[in-house]
């Protein structure tokens, strides 16, 4: 009876564990990466809005024209980032970071409130197939984020 040698059977195991490595591990790994990646520079694009916005000037506040205006910081910050190589690197088109809506909140007793609020589409890294709509691995997923701050005093008060 002829027996058969141990030796060689780990590289016929090394082919369907490494193609499931590949795609069950590997990939999506890659998607979760951009997808931190995606809601930092959506926090980012965030922050500098509402800080933008912030020193804008409200409307109908009747500002001497050395302060911008709303409409204009935010085609500004708009400009920057579509030009930026982060916006490129998550492959984002025009429009993809926008803003939903701004409100200026006055008080009597305290500064006016600027309230802001973006969206950021972010596409994923590589499109993995899957039978249903995953957001982040196979789906763009919106990351949308609120915040108020106070509006800047620029000395006229």
């Amino acid at each position: 009876m002829l027996k058969r040698s141990a030796t060689g059977s780990a590289i016929t195991e090394t082919g369907p564990a490494l193609f499931l490595l590949i795609v069950l591990i590997f990939f999506p790994m890659l998607d979760l990466i951009s997808l931190g990646a995606g809601y930092i520079m959506s926090g980012i694009y965030h922050d500098y809005m509402i800080r933008e916005l912030a020193l804008s000037a409200p409307p109908g506040s009747g500002a001497d024209s050395s302060i911008q205006s709303k409409d204009k910081a935010i085609q500004k910050i708009n400009k920057d980032f579509e030009t930026s190589s982060f916006f490129n690197f998550l492959r984002m088109s025009p429009g993809d970071a926008s803003v939903v809506s701004v409100q200026y909140l006055p008080d009597d007793t305290n500064p006016t409130t600027v309230q802001c609020k973006t969206r950021c589409v972010i596409q994923p890294f590589i499109s993995i197939p899957w039978w249903t709509n995953l957001p982040g691995l196979n789906a763009p997923i919106n990351f949308e984020m609120e915040t108020q701050r106070p509006q800047e005093e620029k000395g006229r008060n």
